[in-house]
């Protein structure tokens, strides 16, 4: 997988091709027989929603609070509320587009628990998909990586939510992939990839559910998409989980992937932020490079390497000449390279995003470079995963 989705300077020198924006997947949407405002639901609503919403050449552009490669959102969010106050119990579609819970089922003894082997759970249970079409229809095989980024992000975002709204968030593994897919009407083109509850689950066992209503996850498909490569990796979705170590319900609202960076501010308890980020590596490799004068290049900590590297960097970053003015980069890097990895590459990044925000610095996730020649550049085997610009 590693290999079929890197980026080099030849195969995106070939497959660059013009993009027509009208034809531009779009998102799901389910009959609005009947829905709740998103916001009715705290936790629900700061974990998916519409963080901006723009015009551009007369068309609206909306940006939801977690980044995604292209503003493509390759992923979705249900939800399963039983025993809330003043809330149906039943089966929701979040679309955070229109800011809506739309109800898809309503449930009383049956529920998705089924499709999960766990009992009835009092609360809330998070289900993530994701349509890797839409994500493919711009990038390509290299958004098998952005789709599970995306997807980590989503985790990370519904992390910071509960954190937020003090809840406690706990996985619960999909043991049939297939069996919770074709519950959910998911056909070929949607699959789910982790689920998650908060409340208590209850000695009781659901009934039996009829499956949901089919809802295409975009308005087409050219489907040319390698399914094996999302079903085949799909057998346990297992990791810990990086809560966001924030405060303010405000840093939700001001997330944003920068675009530029003003100035090379060199932030006395940068360092500290990146001693602290260590404590949550698991089986992956941080790198820090400082673009000062003199750039350095720490793994883990230590310095491996010092020079002149900005204009290199740039160069590896598909030309992305706004990371020159940066004052950080981190790196992610591991041994393997999987859907586990990747998922946990997307919530640390949502974790960095967010800390880093609320300490007033910017930030921008990129996913666009060149592997072999990060390596060669960090002379190591370690598959590179994903690379984020800090600064001011």
């Amino acid at each position: 997988m590693y290999e079929k989705t890197s980026l080099t300077y030849k195969n995106v020198a070939k497959n660059t091709k013009f993009i027509d924006w009208e034809s531009q997947p779009l998102m799901k949407e389910y009959p609005d027989f009947f829905s709740y405002d998103l916001r009715d639901v705290e936790i629900i609503y700061l974990s998916r929603f519409a963080s901006e919403v723009l015009n551009i050449n007369k068309k609206p552009y909306i940006r939801l609070n977690i980044p995604s490669a292209g503003n493509l959102h390759p992923t979705e969010l249900y939800v399963q509320i039983r025993g809330i106050k003043n809330i149906i119990s039943g089966i929701y579609h979040v679309n955070a587009k229109k800011s809506k819970l739309t109800l898809i089922k309503e449930i009383y003894n049956g529920g998705i628990e089924n499709e999960l082997d766990i009992n009835m759970v009092k609360g809330i249970i998070f289900l993530i998909s994701v349509v890797p079409f839409r994500s493919f229809w711009k990038y390509g095989t290299r958004s098998y990586r952005y789709t599970y980024l995306d997807a980590g992000h989503q985790i990370g975002a519904l992390l910071a939510a509960s954190k937020i709204c003090k809840k406690e968030i706990y996985q619960t593994e999909i043991k049939e992939y297939k069996k919770i897919n074709k519950f959910m009407g998911f056909c070929n083109e949607e699959f789910a990839l982790a689920a998650f509850y908060t409340g208590e689950i209850k000695k009781t066992k659901v009934s039996k559910t009829i499956p949901l209503i089919k809802v295409f996850p975009t308005n087409y498909t050219e489907w040319e998409v390698d399914t094996n490569l999302y079903l085949k990796g799909l057998q346990k979705c297992n990791f810990n989980l990086f809560y966001p170590k924030i405060k303010s319900k405000k840093t939700l609202f001001q997330r944003r992937s920068a675009r530029g960076f003003k100035k090379r501010d060199s932030y006395l308890d940068f360092y500290f932020f990146f001693f602290y980020m260590l404590k949550f590596l698991d089986e992956f490799s941080l790198y820090l490079i400082t673009l000062d004068k003199i750039n350095r290049v720490y793994k883990n900590a230590k310095l491996v390497k010092k020079g002149n590297f900005t204009n290199q960097i740039v160069k590896m970053c598909v030309n992305q000449g706004f990371i020159k003015n940066a004052a950080y980069i981190f790196i992610v890097t591991a041994k393997q390279f999987n859907q586990n990895t990747l998922l946990k590459s997307g919530m640390l990044g949502q974790k960095i995003y967010l800390e880093a925000v609320e300490r007033g610095w910017k930030v921008s996730a990129i996913g666009a470079f060149y592997d072999k020649a990060w390596q060669r550049f960090l002379k190591t085997n370690e598959k590179i995963h994903y690379i984020i610009s800090i600064g001011g």
